[in-house]
């Protein structure tokens, strides 16, 4: 039985919703979720605009509300409806064919941005097992995006010319226009800072697993997918979670010579990401962002390279009367003792070892720490405050002069051009 065939038996909550069998030549899938938008177009016409790969694509609308949805909620999900079946009507190629899947009335429990991926990609599941190719790609973009031209193309060549497993995809929200005010632009300046200060602090700890977990900038092979249990159905955070478990398993890539580009719009959807984050920032009275203080990266990196360098002989006890607070006490509630050991028992080399203290002290493990260090120990600081001492730090960059914007921009720099 195929891994595809054995997820679908195991975790699929509804059957086949497309009658038409897919391309022989299909490769590549993208989800996108569609719950209450104002607009479904702009992405559509977006990726119409890419250009074609090799392999044929499907793009994939999942239209979602829950049962007990709102009247207004259910109009907009119609109109949405209208507006596909009216557009893909006019821009027929068999060569990337649209398709909408609608669930009106989902469990309220369940409903949410992590159920309708999860139906995208389990449909992709579907198409990928009628023509028996578990290497084609599920890729995920939220509705109020766009994507540079290359968007496609650049996804299908990673997958086809290297053994990835997934890949995170560069994303970029507009900074400056007219779609928002200036407090907005302002805003999503600082969140997308945040982002990457946290991964570049992360890497410079030596941690394996720092990379983005962007719900509407990932890809993933069919294959992976399946034995990795598929989506969770997560209302919010369903990204980082997904991810977290690919990760691990090596053969993660970045793409990072395409772009997604997500809107800086806000939202009260979900209680945490880029819309929450938005709208709490424009609703306080001083438009800020705080963030982890870089000495929390800073004890992290020590206890790392402690691990890193030494093997899976090392003196744990002379570790602990060398870590300071906070992370001694946060590794003592977590039974680290207990932890290493079980590891220490189950490893035959430094590497087998050092791997598997990845696995346990994952990016789960981190921002567990994270948020213990400063509910206990470290205050939160301005992101700007932080991105500074990174680079003053790490990059030995003059940043006296350096306004938000200017910040962001050396940031995307180190962490897409580098």
């Amino acid at each position: 039985m195929s891994v595809l065939l054995q997820y679908l038996n195991k975790h699929a909550l509804y059957p086949n919703q497309i009658n038409t069998p897919p391309s022989e030549n299909l490769g590549l899938v993208i989800v996108i979720p569609c719950y209450n938008e104002e607009n479904i177009i702009t992405i559509l016409q977006s990726i119409y605009n890419c250009e074609r790969p090799l392999c044929d694509t499907e793009v994939l609308v999942v239209v979602n509300s829950p049962s007990n949805a709102d009247i207004n909620v259910l109009e907009t999900n119609k109109a949405r409806i209208y507006d596909f079946n009216t557009w893909t009507s006019n821009h027929k190629d068999h060569r990337l064919r649209y398709y909408l899947l609608h669930y009106p009335s989902l469990p309220p429990k369940d409903a949410g941005v992590g159920l309708a991926r999860k139906l995208g990609m389990d449909q992709a599941i579907y198409r990928y097992l009628q023509i028996n190719y578990d290497q084609g790609v599920i890729a995920n973009i939220d509705a109020d995006c766009t994507c540079k031209s290359n968007y496609l193309t650049s996804i299908e060549k990673l997958f086809t010319t290297t053994k990835t497993k997934a890949c995170s995809i560069r994303f970029e929200h507009p900074i400056e226009g007219n779609l928002f005010s200036t407090q907005h632009y302002d805003a999503i300046i600082l969140y997308e800072l945040y982002l990457h200060y946290y991964i570049l602090s992360l890497r410079k700890t030596g941690h394996p697993f720092a990379f983005h977990t962007i719900g509407s900038s990932f890809a993933v092979r069919a294959s992976t997918y399946a034995m990795q249990g598929g989506m969770n159905k997560r209302k919010a955070g369903e990204d980082f979670y997904f991810l977290q478990k690919i990760i691990p398993l090596g053969k993660y890539s970045e793409l990072n010579n395409t772009c997604v580009y997500p809107s800086p719009r806000k939202s009260e959807r979900v209680p945490f990401g880029t819309g929450a984050s938005i709208t709490k920032m424009l609703n306080s009275n001083n438009i800020d962002y705080y963030t982890y203080d870089i000495q929390a990266f800073e004890d992290l990196k020590f206890f790392f390279e402690y691990i890193i360098h030494l093997n899976k002989n090392t003196n744990f006890e002379f570790l602990m009367n060398v870590i300071k607070e906070p992370l001694k006490s946060f590794l003592i509630n977590n039974n680290m003792a207990n932890h290493l050991a079980e590891i220490q028992k189950n490893t035959s080399s430094p590497q087998a070892f050092i791997q598997r203290f990845f696995r346990w002290f994952n990016a789960f493990v981190v921002l567990k720490y994270m948020n213990f260090s400063h509910e206990q120990y470290y205050q939160r600081k301005p992101i700007a405050e932080m991105a500074k001492e990174y680079l003053k730090r790490y990059e030995n960059i003059n940043v006296h002069n350096l306004g938000n914007k200017d910040l962001l921009l050396y940031f995307r720099n180190l962490i897409y051009d580098n």
